[in-house]
């Protein structure tokens, strides 16, 4: 970019300096496209520019690529091609440098402006791991049996009666003896669990397994020969890939006037978060069915279904006659899963603070 300098001194001399694409040149902000260069206007004597008050005959302008109108005493202010002007790095910082920024993981970033392979960082480290929720499949291969327990009274109390027993396989119909009489009661009383059983599990995967939200490829930039105005300096130019100007200063830092917000890049890490391993736990219920009969032989009439609660079964076996039919208890239940839970953490290392304009 040309900056063209202007003066015109009719009775009252009035100062100008525009640049070829009509910004204001030095005393004024510079709002060229790509990276902003920083300047300053002169109010007194220096290379690239003149006095800047309305009775000076001259004003001094920077120039980013190519030959200026002139400095102070007639000095060509000069950027020549494929270079560009930009801020002098502050004391204390280095550079200057081009980044890319990119999603994280990039595998081939460009070469450099000027060939070189960029060196490769990384910033925006993942946070805490987060882990999928466990889940437990059907329950399989539990067993279980069913006490079967039968009292010589109408309430379940008192004498149990030798007929009480594990109800653990199912059977045909069986006739109670003959010469049992009087009161009985009886119920299911409590699952006899054989075979826990179990589940499979899912689950208790780390879902943000990706270290880093970014990659940056870093390329130097040389400094070369020519002149700016306002203190600043001539680089070599960007390309397409690479179009952001950087400062850099070791450790954490926040960057001075003009160059941006901080981004912290780091040179290495280690990560070792994961998830607890997902496990299930099985709780398990028992079903039966037995009925006993006020016939012999399971035959139809009178007939009651034992349950958990008490049943008094004395007028079913009456008259010496009473028979009673069981089938093996099912197994059923589910699975209360267990784990997944975050563990481990990401350290980066090697901070570098990047300021970028």
């Amino acid at each position: 970019m040309h900056r063209i300098a202007c003066a015109l001194v009719p009775a009252l001399a009035l100062g100008c300096a525009l640049d070829a694409e009509g910004l204001p040149g030095p005393g004024g902000p510079s709002t060229g496209g790509g990276v902003a260069a920083s300047s300053s206007s002169a109010t007194g004597g220096g290379a690239g520019g003149g006095s800047s008050s309305a009775s000076s005959a001259s004003s001094g302008a920077s120039s980013s690529t190519g030959a200026g109108a002139g400095g102070a005493g007639g000095a060509p202010v000069v950027c020549g091609s494929g270079s560009e002007c930009l801020a002098a790095v502050p004391a204390g910082w280095e550079g200057h440098f081009r980044v890319r920024h990119t999603p994280y993981p990039d595998g081939s970033p460009p070469s450099c402006p000027d060939g070189a392979a960029p060196s490769l960082v990384t910033d925006g480290p993942a946070g805490p791991a987060q882990c999928s929720a466990c889940s437990c499949g059907a329950l399989q291969g539990a067993q279980c049996a069913v006490q079967v327990n039968f009292w010589l009274s109408t309430d379940c109390t008192g004498t149990s009666s030798s007929e009480s027993y594990l109800l653990d396989t199912g059977y045909a119909c069986y006739d109670w003896p003959n010469s049992f009489s009087g009161p009985l009661s009886g119920k299911f009383d409590g699952d006899v669990i054989q075979d826990q059983g179990s589940c499979s599990s899912a689950g208790g995967q780390l879902m943000n397994a990706t270290p880093w939200q970014f990659q940056d490829a870093v390329c130097p930039v040389a400094v070369v020969d020519g002149a700016c105005g306002g203190g600043d300096v001539c680089v070599a130019a960007g390309n397409a890939d690479y179009t952001t100007a950087c400062i850099r200063q070791a450790g954490s830092a926040a960057c001075p006037a003009g160059w941006g917000m901080p981004i912290e890049i780091f040179s290495s890490f280690t990560d070792d978060r994961g998830c607890s391993g997902c496990s299930c736990s099985p709780s398990v219920q028992c079903s039966a069915m037995d009925v006993l009969y006020d016939n012999d032989g399971c035959a139809a009439g009178s007939s009651i279904a034992l349950t958990n609660a008490c049943q008094n079964l004395s007028q079913l076996i009456d008259f010496g006659t009473g028979s009673e039919v069981a089938a093996k208890p099912t197994a059923g239940g589910s699975c209360a899963p267990t784990g997944g839970a975050p563990i481990g953490a990401l350290v980066p290392a090697g901070v570098t603070t990047y300021c970028c304009k």
